[in-house]
């Protein structure tokens, strides 16, 4: 709205929510209540965003044939964005690549990584030593 002078004013509304929670809330806690689901629905929808948009291309298609295959593929794809995550804030991954000339893009790094896992053959005993050594990941903050 616009006073006699052309200058906008802002109105002050209320806004009113409906929240669905088993939590029991009474006037000390209901605000935060709000509060943390709003957090919790703008982490699972950026989460999901990201899937859909961000590289992972996760599509409605893998719903349709089973249920299982699409908690599976749910959750392997969760995964794989959850070791891209770590791998982004690891510190070694900040020196290595991303100070380098020319690094190489988190697609190229996650295409090589797909070609590893299709194309090498890692023996058992060699798996063993790999998953027995003790390592440390350190992140950037």
């Amino acid at each position: 709205m616009k006073d006699k002078d052309g200058i906008s004013e802002k109105i002050a509304t209320t806004a009113y929510f409906v929240h669905i929670t088993d939590l029991p809330l009474n006037k000390k806690n209901s605000a935060n209540s709000s509060h943390t689901g709003r957090l919790r629905w703008k982490i699972e929808n950026e989460g999901f965003n990201t899937l859909k948009n961000g590289g992972y291309a996760l599509k409605h298609k893998w719903a349709r044939t089973s249920y299982p295959a699409l908690k599976n593929y749910f959750q392997l794809m969760q995964m794989g964005h959850l070791i891209n995550q770590l791998m982004v804030k690891s510190t070694q991954y900040q020196k290595k690549f991303m100070q380098t000339k020319n690094h190489p893009t988190l697609q190229s790094l996650w295409d090589d990584l797909i070609a590893a896992m299709k194309w090498a053959n890692i023996r058992m005993k060699r798996l063993k030593k790999i998953t027995s050594t003790r390592s440390q990941f350190r992140f950037v903050t």
